[in-house]
């Protein structure tokens, strides 16, 4: 986005109104100035016997008054000196907000294994996002995304290292600092550069931000397969035009503070040998468990983009494994992988606006349940229309059917037993093997 421009301009007024204006303004002194000399004189005597201190403060205000008033020119400069501090700074944004109905219609008002648009029967502020970029001298530059919305509350990281994802704010509320970094990148470096902070993860097809993807909800790859954001530093270096590569050394999967003492790697390599093609490898391996280096985690990432405009093609497979984290068998290794794939097509005449339609279908084994907590192969289908109001201000409208092999997605109506241990109430929901939502939202990117 191009800098943030103020731009202050005035028209000089012409002679004749001028002198016009400098005629009155003398006859109006004189008469003011008759009418003082008239009330001094009018004065007592004891008015000459006032303190000094009111004598100085009454010759202070004569001096003030005296002083000719700033020009127009000369405060505009005082303006510009004032707003100096706000030079090369860069502002980005968007808002997005939806309503989503699942026809499971379940009790708890939750759509099961959704990442983000995890809200049922309700209209939500999904996310309202400010980007600040401040340029500085030499390469370095400084980044700060914030969030607010339900999206805050659903990639919440861990601020203090205790296993608690619970975001900046602590209690998995409604605001998250998503990204804050610096990055230098001096001109004598040929191309490579350093981030340093917490930034968005280097795996995936899909992103945070609903505005920039095909489709306004979340795979389950995006979801379970990998990490939000990663904290430590990151370095990029670009080979040619087409190809590219990051390597970092990070605290882990959505860890701001560390929960263990080992470190967490990753790094990519992307290729674009043409703007119809592109194609990118990631991949991180590390420690995740709390207070233990034991067991890591590795996930390995592919990515690949078509573009035959007006049909864009988006292609993506995970595979991840952690040793001793099964959940359906204790002491087991877990392992998770997926394929997921996007089709999309613009319409740019159609009714008048251009838009877009775009479907998606997906695959994820989680076995073992680490992943989602229940050992499961998951699929789903989605279809997606988007009509553009303009470049920036978008309406939303999708069809999603989720599948399982096992009953994890909730229905209508609750389940009341007591605890046979402590004798207290307590209230499940039933469940079924598939789930059907349906959204309408509206985005607007500035």
């Amino acid at each position: 986005m191009a800098p943030l421009l103020l731009v202050f301009g005035s028209a000089d007024p012409s002679a004749t109104s001028q002198d016009h204006y400098q005629g009155g303004s003398m006859k109006l002194r004189k008469a003011i100035l008759a009418l003082a000399i008239t009330g001094l004189a009018a004065l007592p005597a004891a008015a000459d016997e006032a303190p000094a201190t009111t004598a100085q403060a009454t010759t202070a205000g004569a001096d003030a008054s005296k002083e000719a008033p700033k020009t127009l020119d000369e405060r505009v400069g005082d303006l510009e000196k004032s707003l100096g501090a706000l030079a090369n700074f860069e502002l980005s944004g968007m808002f997005y907000t939806s309503y989503l109905w699942n026809f499971n219609d379940p009790d708890n008002r939750i759509n099961s294994l959704r990442s983000l648009d995890n809200q049922d029967n309700t209209f939500g502020v999904d996310l309202f996002q400010l980007g600040i970029k401040k340029n500085g001298p030499g390469g370095l530059s400084a980044f700060i995304k914030l969030d607010v919305g339900n999206t805050a509350s659903r990639i919440g990281a861990d601020w203090n290292g205790n296993g608690q994802f619970t975001g900046v704010t602590g209690d998995s509320g409604d605001f998250e600092i998503e990204e804050v970094y610096a990055n230098y990148a001096p001109d004598w470096s040929h191309g490579l550069s350093a981030k340093f902070g917490k930034f968005v993860t280097l795996l995936g097809a899909e992103v945070i931000e609903a505005p920039l993807n095909m489709n306004y909800s979340r795979s389950f790859l995006f979801g379970f397969a990998i990490p939000f954001t990663n904290t430590g530093v990151m370095f990029n270096y670009p080979f040619t035009d087409t190809l590219q590569t990051n390597l970092g050394v990070v605290n882990g999967w959505d860890n701001v503070a560390d929960n263990n003492s080992a470190k967490t790697f990753m790094g990519n390599v992307a290729w674009a040998p043409s703007p119809k093609f592109s194609l990118a490898v990631a991949g991180i391996y590390g420690a995740e468990n709390n207070n233990s280096s034991a067991h890591p985690r590795g996930v390995a990432d592919v990515v690949g983009t078509i573009n035959l405009d007006p049909v864009m093609i988006s292609l993506n497979g995970d595979y991840g494994t952690q040793g001793d984290a099964a959940v359906n068998i204790p002491g087991d290794t877990a392992e998770w992988y997926g394929f997921s794939g996007i089709v999309g097509m613009t319409f740019k005449d159609l009714i008048c606006l251009p838009i877009g339609a775009y479907v998606r279908g997906e695959v994820f084994r989680d076995q073992g349940g680490f992943r989602t907590g229940t050992n499961q192969t998951l699929w789903e289908i989605t279809g997606t229309g988007k009509y553009f109001i303009s470049d920036k201000f978008v309406i939303w409208l999708e069809y999603r059917h989720d599948g399982s092999d096992e009953s994890v997605f909730t229905k209508s109506g609750e389940i009341v037993s007591t605890d046979p241990t402590t004798g207290d109430t307590v209230v499940t929901f039933p469940t079924r093997d598939y789930q059907d939502t349906i959204a309408i939202a509206a985005s607007y990117v500035f």
